[in-house]
């Protein structure tokens, strides 16, 4: 039986007093991102920082892999460039 991924990752906005587990941090615009890896929950990432309330307003794309959440931001870092 395949084993199934109990974690996804995500690219959110860096916050250093984060408790969430951070894979990497980049620049894009002057503006700080990070990857984030994080279990779900009904299909949404559990974040420490999001707040019930607000839950409803906060959709991120999950990627399977950290690999492939870094692929989409080097294709974002490419398209910065050619401003």
């Amino acid at each position: 039986m395949a084993e199934i991924n109990s974690t996804v990752f995500i690219i959110d906005v860096y916050n250093k007093f984060s408790n969430d587990k951070i894979v990497s941090v980049f620049k894009i615009n002057g503006n700080w991102y990070c990857i984030k890896e994080v279990e779900l929950n009904f299909g949404k990432p559990i974040l420490s920082s999001i707040e019930e309330s607000e839950d409803k307003y906060i959709n991120f794309h999950l990627y399977n892999t950290v690999e492939e959440a870094r692929q989409y931001i080097q294709k974002i870092k490419q398209l910065e460039g050619l401003r």
